[in-house]
């Protein structure tokens, strides 16, 4: 259970970095399976709770590691509801 205070006290930054710790950890299990390894490139849509629906929604853009800046980017987009079931 999430609080609807915890929720808008929660900080972009360190959630972006969370993602981007995680995708780099998982990066050689992609390599084993013969996909690219991925980047997180920033936000797509940075992280806002809406108090009414109780719903926390962001978005992450991703590409190819190592892929240039104009390569095609991924879009992860998250929306997790909030409450107590």
């Amino acid at each position: 259970y999430v609080k609807d205070g915890d929720a808008k006290e929660w900080k972009a930054d360190e959630l972006l970095a969370s993602y981007k710790e995680g995708t780099e950890a998982s990066n050689e299990e992609r390599q084993k399976m013969g996909v690219a390894p991925l980047e997180i490139t920033g936000w797509a849509e940075v992280p806002a709770y809406e108090a009414g629906t109780h719903r926390l929604v962001w978005a992450m853009s991703s590409r190819e590691k190592g892929a240039p800046a104009a390569a095609p980017q991924g879009v992860n987009y998250n929306t997790f509801a909030l409450g107590r079931e």
